[in-house]
């Protein structure tokens, strides 16, 4: 019925179900709750980001309480749903599992390495405007270390660039190779579960993210491609962003829903 080479894929894929610890195949599986994980990323979003997605009037606490309430709610959140995701005889797992995620919290993304042309300003802007200067400071209220990793060679501009935005500035990247990123990491005291990568080309940005093991986000080209090697690029990438659902944002200083 079945040719050999789908039979031997699908025997292997259900002996994988048969060995996770979770149940994966079968009626009356026990999962979360869609819309309650829905809501508790919201939650920890609001937590990560309160500059931007923080209740204005939780914000009239003290930025501790405020931090201790969102944490509470989190973790009750958080340990309903493991409970649901863990076979019966494993639920007792689910306070300890779910107090690990929210200790883990305050080093999550403290560091945000991105490019700088196309990224957060067209190659030709010599100077943040307005709108990323408030971004940035957004990131660092949420104690978000932000760092420029780029292949542009012209010093001067991304010098001053960064001494705008008092950020920090890894130059001669030498991206899609890992190294910038690397020693990015390595001068902040980052670590690749808590670091993310902020591009617009997918051949360097994402690629030099995904071999140096940390996440990649990938936003359009401000101001569009210039020049021919940026235009060839942005070509070959353009089936690949048509291929994968994802929202872009086109300025990182706007809010994206």
């Amino acid at each position: 019925m079945y040719e050999e080479h789908i039979r031997a894929a699908a025997r292997s894929m259900a002996e994988n179900m048969q060995r996770s610890p979770v149940p994966m195949y079968g009626k009356g599986l026990r999962l979360p709750d869609k819309g309650a994980v829905i809501g508790l990323l919201k939650e920890i979003r609001r937590l990560v980001f309160p500059a931007y997605y923080g209740d204005p009037e939780l914000m009239t606490l003290l930025a501790e309480d405020y931090t201790a309430l969102l944490l509470e709610r989190i973790e009750g959140q958080l340990t309903r749903q493991i409970a649901l995701a863990l076979p019966e005889e494993q639920e007792q797992r689910a306070p300890m599992l779910a107090r690990e995620v929210v200790e883990a919290l305050p080093g999550v993304q403290r560091l945000l390495l991105t490019d700088l042309d196309y990224t957060l300003a067209p190659k030709a802007v010599r100077r943040p405007d307005d709108a990323l200067r408030q971004w940035i400071d957004g990131l660092k209220g949420a104690g978000i270390t932000v760092m420029i990793v780029s292949n542009n060679r012209s010093g001067v501009r991304v010098t001053e660039f960064c001494g705008d935005l008092g950020i920090g500035y890894q130059g001669h990247a030498g991206k899609p190779s890992p190294k910038g990123l690397r020693a990015a990491m390595e001068r902040t005291g980052a670590d690749p579960a808590h670091t993310a990568m902020l591009g617009d080309k997918l051949l360097t940005d994402m690629l030099a993210a995904h071999r140096a093991g940390v996440r990649a986000w990938m936003v359009e080209p401000l101001g569009g491609p210039v020049g021919l090697w940026n235009h060839v690029l942005h070509l070959l990438q353009r089936p690949f962003k048509r291929a994968c659902p994802y929202k872009c944002q086109k300025n990182p200083g706007e809010n994206t829903k």
